[in-house]
């Protein structure tokens, strides 16, 4: 447990966010109580560049580094695009903060969206990049939280996960936006250059109007 964990103790571990040419970093606590988890999340969540994600137990402290944000950075801005080009009612909350005390869990997706409507509950979509090498399984962190879909990002392409009333199953298409392209999509996410990647695909998006 980490009850009343005190700052000194977690200085180290934040101070990680604090360069940008680090790599990611993550740190791992095990056993830790709900009621821990809760009070060190508020202790540390206005920290920039820290997120915590939590299951029934183990807590992680990641720290991303400048390829990991990058990389989700032109995930969320081509989404976006899209979003805007093909009018679709899309609202981004980035990397809020949602718990279920009943769950066991909590999570600060990479990015994350409601469709349509802003409900109370869990966002639509959520948007995790290379997942795999978190301690923490995100299929079932996220799919306990109730997130109608998540997004991968591992290996240089995307992986969608719908969830359905057993967890989640890997689909082909977005069950939530199936009219957008996916591999397409994908295309334009591993140009490097960001301002390169949105005017190739906003030029693609208009030439697909047509």
């Amino acid at each position: 447990m980490v009850a009343a964990a005190p700052l000194e103790f977690l200085t180290p571990h934040l101070a990680l966010a604090e360069d940008a040419d680090q790599d990611e970093q993550r740190f791992v606590l095990h056993n830790v109580a709900w009621a821990d988890y809760v009070a060190l999340n508020d202790v540390v969540g206005d920290r920039p560049g820290v997120r915590i994600c939590y299951s029934e137990g183990t807590l992680e402290l990641m720290s991303p580094g400048y390829a990991y944000e990058d990389l989700k950075k032109r995930i969320s801005r081509l989404l976006e695009l899209y979003a805007v080009v093909r009018d679709v009612r899309l609202h981004a909350l980035g990397s809020m903060t949602y718990r279920s005390k009943p769950k066991r869990r909590g999570a600060e997706p990479d990015e994350c969206y409601y469709l349509g409507k802003v409900t109370k509950g869990a966002p639509h979509l959520a948007i995790e990049v290379a997942a795999s090498r978190s301690a923490i399984n995100k299929l079932g962190l996220y799919a306990a939280l109730g997130v109608r879909e998540l997004w991968i990002w591992e290996d240089e392409g995307l992986s969608v996960h719908a969830l359905g009333k057993v967890g989640y199953r890997q689909v082909k298409r977005s069950k939530l936006l199936p009219d957008l392209d996916l591999e397409e999509l994908v295309s334009f996410v591993r140009i490097p250059d960001q301002a390169e990647a949105a005017r190739g695909y906003l030029k693609r998006l208009g030439e697909g109007a047509r």
